[in-house]
């Protein structure tokens, strides 16, 4: 009745004393918005990667990157390659993180899923999707962009 919006985001907020999350006045809480834009050398973009799902959106966006700096895949195999998550931190929506959480996509493999747990992890799985990426890949060199979300968490992406 006050006409105060009061965001969601407000929520990623804490109470734990001496946190630097913690509420305050003249504090901003910490969010879990991160719009992702990978430049080359000249500054010029060469990804741009979007990741639906609060905590996962940090996680999944490096291994966008990951996947295609370093693993050379297009968009739809970034995309679409298994992606793992963990817990193991101050949620932004919650506060007590899952020490030692280890998620996995079970397309990832029996044999990585059972390497995991001989190292001590403690590996929960899932068929469904870890998050909600779309990317987009430029290159000047070919003069094209390419761009890919995942299906499966209901993402989708055009280039032209």
């Amino acid at each position: 009745d006050t006409g105060v919006w009061l965001g969601s985001r407000l929520q990623s907020f804490n109470l734990w004393p001496e946190h630097p999350n913690v509420i305050q006045p003249g504090k901003r809480p910490r969010i879990t918005l991160t719009p992702t834009l990978v430049l080359d050398t000249q500054a010029q973009p060469v990804l741009a990667i979007s990741v639906a799902g609060g905590d996962l959106q940090d996680q999944v966006a490096l291994q966008m990157v990951v996947n295609t700096i370093d693993l050379k895949l297009t968009p739809d195999q970034a995309v679409m390659a298994p992606r793992f998550s963990t817990d193991h931190h101050v949620n932004s929506f919650g506060q007590a993180p899952v020490l030692g959480s280890l998620k996995v996509q079970r397309k990832i493999g029996e044999p990585i899923i059972a390497d995991l747990k001989a190292r001590g992890h403690d590996v929960s799985e899932t068929a469904g999707a870890i998050a909600a990426p779309v990317l987009i890949q430029i290159d000047r060199v070919n003069k094209s962009i390419d761009a890919a979300g995942d299906p499966n968490a209901g993402r989708h992406a055009a280039a032209y």
